[in-house]
This record gives structure tokens, C-alpha cells and sequence, in this order.
């Protein structure tokens, strides 16, 4: 519908049009992150780097219905500035199991940046330097996953814990046969 057609534009010039900028994307970047690096792509003023986006590019409405519940609704497609789309499900076409095709690589289309370099849809970002997944360790993966570094960082921040007392603590690895994680940290 072309009554619900929006375009935002800044109300005043940009502060810095010259400092070179890089943005790091990898498949959690989603939605806003998403928006902002492909425009800054489009328009050449960013470099990225990483892994090709999620491809979350609906936007959804809810609206309320009866006993406290609500209806989220698809009513519409975020565009960056080449025109592209970087929705990467294609939900008007299932799978015959049901679930959620990605776009088909005859529906990708070719746009281009501003100063004419190529770039597609339909599939989230591609980023212009493609890097590899790093494999992390099953501890570093454990630090990660039970924000032991966050915390880590946090006592140390407040002073709750100094550097030369990291080398104290236990950490214990959890039990995987287990479904609750295993406390790691005792300060």
C-alpha cells in the first residue's frame, strides 16, 4: 500500500562525512543492526566485514484481540537505500515439511551501491570482506554462554574483585547430562 510508504531523513547536515568507518556483522546481526550496514554499504560510506546478516527484514504490527491477547501481523518490507531487501525467509513459499523457505537464488536480484559496486537481496548483508567463524573452545564457549566474562568484567569494574584474585577462582566446567548449568564462579 503506498499510503503506508515512509522515508526517514535527518533534519540536519551530517557532522562527519570522511572518517572511514568499518562495521563487524555475523549472523546475529538482525533487524536495526541490519538496516544500518546495509545503508552505510549502500551508500559507500562504511566498509563491512564479518559474516552475511540474519535477514530479518518484516516489520510486524500487532494488533489486540479479545481476552488479553494480540494478533503480530507482516505489514510490511524494510528497503535500504539501493533498493534492496534483506528479508531472508520467504514465508509466502513453504517447504513441503511446512517450514520456511529462504529466498531462491533465481528471486535474488543485482542492485548497486552509489558508486556502482554490486550488491544483491534477498538474504540478509554480504558483508564487502568475508571472514571465518572462528571455532572457540568448549570453555571459551562456556565462558561465553554463562556470561562469566561479563561478570568477571563487572567485579572488576566495581572493584569487587582485583586482577591478582582471578588466579583463586574455580571454574568448573557444567555438567552437560545436566539441563540446568552448573554455577561457575565462587568469589
Amino acid at each position: 500500500m503506498k499510503e503506508w510508504d515512509k522515508m526517514y531523513r535527518s533534519l540536519n547536515p551530517a557532522v562527519d562525512t570522511k572518517t572511514p568507518l568499518v562495521v563487524l556483522v555475523n549472523s546475529g546481526s538482525a533487524s536495526a543492526a541490519e538496516i544500518v550496514s546495509g545503508a552505510l554499504q549502500d551508500l559507500d560510506r562504511a566498509v563491512i566485514i564479518g559474516q552475511r546478516t540474519f535477514g530479518k527484514g518484516l516489520v510486524q504490527t500487532t494488533r489486540p484481540l479479545t481476552y488479553n491477547t494480540q494478533l503480530k501481523i507482516t505489514t510490511a518490507k524494510y528497503y535500504i537505500p539501493s533498493g534492496r531487501c534483506i528479508q531472508a525467509l520467504d514465508y509466502s513459499h513453504r517447504n513441503p515439511d511446512g517450514s520456511e523457505a529462504k529466498v531462491p537464488d533465481s528471486l535474488i536480484s543485482e542492485f548497486k551501491t552509489r558508486a556502482g559496486r554490486k550488491v544483491y537481496d534477498g538474504g540478509g548483508v554480504n558483508p564487502d570482506y568475508t571472514t571465518e567463524t572462528p571455532d572457540i573452545s568448549s570453555i571459551s564457549q562456556s565462558l561465553i554462554n554463562n556470561y562469566i566474562l561479563l561478570i568477571l568484567l563487572h567485579c572488576i569494574k566495581s572493584s569487587i574483585l582485583s586482577l591478582p584474585a582471578l588466579a583463586t577462582l574455580k571454574f568448573q566446567m557444567p555438567n552437560t547430562k545436566s539441563s540446568l548449568p552448573g554455577r561457575m564462579i565462587k568469589v
